[in-house]
């Protein structure tokens, strides 16, 4: 389904002008090669991104659109989707939001990724499957760290017993979390999967927004609290850096209680703008579940990196991104009186 060697961008070209042709038809059938665009889209860390696109004098009709997303699916996402059965929930999950206009359009399946809708944008200032995620990325770090030569790799393995971190990282989070509220999670809601969709307005001194999630692929029922302390900690992570490792990190740009609170009264469809020191005890019970789940977004992103470190194609920092991570998982477990 997927591969782990790089491939070239005019091969990449060659195959993405053939899958426009086959399953967009219209004028991207008639386009000829020469005239054909191809552009590499950056912020893609689990799969390979790309903009396809007509060029701006060539004509169209209504129903087409001039650019097209053509997702590739990487090394480790084929890993996790390998079983048939996700695969079609994978698929099935990003077609039911498409249809609800939650997400962007499906245009094309087919076996190595797929077409989506390409959405312009302007960028503003169950537990069984977290666990079983985990169980899988270190399976797989387990058969290949013998010959791994990373030696930031080494290093996190040399300090850390992954298996056992992950076992008494699952026992803490069964115990503390046992009501815990489960619903259906994103699981992955970073800065390149938040867009900011540009609205016309008739003030034209007023922008507005609307905002749309992309990237379903890692969306599943899952702890309400995990996909909130996810998204917080992406806060301190900057991904639009261009030299390597084409990530930036500020860990004081974590969202402070206020903020926290913000989001939650948001998310539950309450006035934001209620008093902070006037805190409810489900408000009160999500903060203190989102300090349980910051943990776990530590671990499962480091141990992601780690098996991505060593299959993916994409030019990023995998090592040094599991590195950062694993550093703030041991202050988390500090703070939880973890040894």
């Amino acid at each position: 389904m997927a591969t782990s060697c790089k491939v070239s961008l005019e091969d990449r070209k060659n195959q993405a002008y053939d899958l426009c042709k086959e399953y967009l038809g219209g004028s991207w059938k008639e386009v000829s090669f020469e005239e054909f665009h191809i552009k590499i889209l950056s912020g893609g860390l689990s799969n390979e991104l790309f903009i396809c696109s007509l060029p701006d004098n060539y004509p169209i009709n209504t129903t087409e659109h001039r650019k097209v997303l053509l997702r590739i699916y990487g090394q480790l996402y084929g890993e996790l989707v390998k079983d048939i059965h996700a695969l079609v929930s994978d698929v099935m999950v990003f077609a039911l939001l498409a249809e609800r206009k939650v997400g962007p359009k499906l245009y094309a399946i087919f076996p190595e990724g797929r077409l989506e809708e390409l959405i312009p944008v302007s960028i503003p200032g169950i537990a069984v499957l977290m666990f079983f995620t985990l169980y899988r990325l270190l399976k797989d770090i387990d058969e290949m760290i013998e010959s791994d030569k990373d030696s930031v790799v080494q290093e996190i393995c040399k300090n850390f017993d992954l298996n056992k971190e992950f076992d008494n990282l699952r026992n803490y989070i069964t115990s503390k979390s046992s009501q815990a509220a489960i619903v259906f999670c994103h699981n992955d809601l970073q800065e390149g999967n938040i867009l900011a969709v540009p609205q016309s307005t008739n003030n034209d001194c007023k922008e507005d927004y609307n905002f749309q999630f992309i990237d379903f692929e890692y969306s599943a029922y899952n702890y309400r609290a995990y996909d909130i302390a996810n998204h917080f900690c992406e806060w301190i992570f900057d991904y639009t850096v261009k030299e390597p490792p084409h990530f930036g990190v500020k860990v004081n740009d974590f969202p402070t209680k206020d903020e926290q609170l913000t989001f939650i009264r948001a998310y539950l469809g309450k006035d934001t703008n209620h008093h902070f020191d006037n805190i409810t005890s489900e408000e009160q019970e999500i903060l203190d579940e989102v300090k349980i789940f910051t943990m776990v977004s530590h671990f499962l992103w480091a141990v992601w990196a780690i098996v991505q470190s060593k299959l993916s194609a994409i030019d990023f920092g995998f090592s040094k991104y599991a590195k950062v991570r694993f550093e703030i998982y041991v202050q988390q477990k500090k703070i939880h009186g973890l040894s």
